[in-house]
């Protein structure tokens, strides 16, 4: 027998006896504060130690005190039935500090509307081991901060279905010399995330000195992200003034990509210095994903003596680089498209007098160093669409399908099944290059396995198939 009894109803509660079919029943903040009193129960049985999870539902949307202290461990699983939870404004931590292997929270909307000003904050978790599952968060203020992110600092779990607005959301780093880090879902992602949607506006401001980093779901991808659509406007604002010494570094969905990236796509604008359409450094794999949205980078100076740095921008990847060690997959990216329509690819500088180039992009990748180790290509199945270029002067360099490209390795192809459309002025395919899988002949570059199109009516009937959710949808190039 049991040292307890399921069926008994613990006394703060609604009712219920907390268990998978009868769960205990949450309607008041002081309910939700007694979670963390009947977590876990352990007995010993003949098979060995067995840990029974409590279960806890709401059953009316609720109001945190301002007595709510953070709930350090949770064993049980929170059913939030689609019900309000409320954070009140002088509440500055996360709301768990682990959410372990067994515990779960589902299904809850949660409005944060308040300032903060702290080194290092999360929303939700810490650390999510476990499950983090339908969330509905919509999150405004300003965020004075070092390392900002909403759902969880570290993920080896699953963090599912969730969708993040930022209502005019503004961060800037607590102190002038510190580095800025934000990211919408994970600072570290070593497990599953799936089915993310992220829209609204975040605008970031750098300090005096110390990088900014941003991107839509994670600074590090070691595992899997995959179902991502992020139509939120992302600002990463180097105010000149500040002399600041490092230049912005945005990616629509991740950082750095150690693992596989997957359905994934990007339709808002990025603003900022250097930008990635999708993978600031990847290492590992991207597929079946897009970049349709806007791009507008601006080269601003980097210390005080007025010294300059180049800017860099990649419709999909920034720096495609070689496999990460100890990582099971070659990089490559495949079945992808970058849509920049008229207007949408803006290069700017605040540099006045301008003597060398200030912007190197790239149409797929800025660089393509990934040297592929199986005998296949590092770009497959990718198509590209850029109208034109904005910019006050003609200093930048244009490749329409990689700015530098020095990736081929042991005879094996760099491209295979590549697709290019533009009249930009200032391009060719690739700028600098060391391969001989590229030929020049009369001044004219030549690609094995691109196909370069003068007229964007001749890519009509291309086609990439996407899954999104439980849907198919076939995406068709329209003219």
């Amino acid at each position: 027998s049991l040292p307890f009894d399921f069926t008994a109803n613990y006394s703060i509660y609604a009712s219920g006896s907390g268990s998978q079919k009868d769960p205990y029943i949450i309607s008041t903040a002081e309910q939700f504060l007694a979670i963390r009193e009947r977590n876990t129960i352990s007995y010993e049985s003949v098979d060995g130690t067995v840990a029974l999870h409590y279960y806890f539902q709401l059953s009316d949307n609720i109001t945190l005190s301002n007595s709510y202290t953070k709930m350090e461990k949770l064993d049980g699983v929170i059913l939030g039935n689609g019900k309000t939870l409320t954070i009140p404004n002088t509440y500055t931590e996360s709301l768990f500090g682990t959410i372990t292997k067994d515990g779960s929270v589902t299904n809850l909307v949660i409005t944060k509307n308040n300032n903060i000003s702290k080194s290092t904050y999360r929303l939700i978790a810490d650390t999510n081991n476990g499950t983090i599952d339908g969330l509905s968060l919509t999150i405004s203020g300003t965020y004075t901060v070092n390392n900002l992110a909403f759902v969880a600092g570290t993920n080896t779990g699953t963090i599912s279905n969730i969708s993040v607005v930022a209502n005019a959301l503004t961060v800037m780093p607590a102190s002038t010399s510190n580095e800025l880090h934000v990211f919408m879902i994970t600072e570290w992602n070593q497990g599953t995330i799936v089915n993310i949607t992220l829209s609204g506006s975040l605008t970031t401001y750098t300090g005096t000195s110390g990088e900014i980093i941003v991107a839509g779901v994670a600074y590090t991808n070691d595992k899997t992200i995959k179902h991502v659509v992020n139509t939120m406007n992302m600002t990463n604002n180097t105010n000149e003034s500040q002399s600041i010494s490092y230049a912005s570094k945005l990616a629509g969905i991740v950082y750095e990509n150690k693992q596989l990236v997957e359905q994934c796509g990007v339709e808002g604008v990025l603003s900022g210095s250097n930008i990635a359409g999708i993978i600031y450094q990847n290492y590992a794999q991207l597929n079946t994903s897009y970049f349709t949205g806007s791009i507008r980078a601006v080269q601003v100076t980097k210390d005080s003596n007025n010294s300059v740095s180049p800017i860099y921008v990649g419709g999909l990847v920034v720096n495609n680089l070689n496999r990460y060690l100890g990582a099971d997959m070659d990089p490559r990216i495949s079945n992808s498209y970058v849509l920049i329509n008229s207007d949408n690819l803006v290069l700017d500088s605040n540099v006045s007098s301008l003597t060398e180039n200030f912007a190197y992009v790239g149409g797929l990748v800025t660089y393509n160093n990934s040297a592929v180790a199986v005998s296949s290509a590092s770009i497959v199945n990718c198509y590209v669409v850029i109208h034109d270029i904005t910019s006050t002067n003609n200093r930048y360099q244009f490749g329409q399908i990689a700015y530098s490209s020095n990736a081929k390795q042991n005879g094996y192809s760099i491209f295979n099944n590549v697709y290019y459309y533009s009249n930009c002025q200032n391009q060719t395919l690739i700028k600098t290059y060391e391969s001989s899988e590229i030929t020049m002949s009369n001044n004219t570059l030549s690609l094995t396995g691109v196909t370069v199109y003068t007229d964007l009516s001749q890519m009509t009937g291309l086609t990439l198939e996407f899954v999104a959710s439980s849907d198919h949808v076939k995406l068709k190039w329209q003219a």
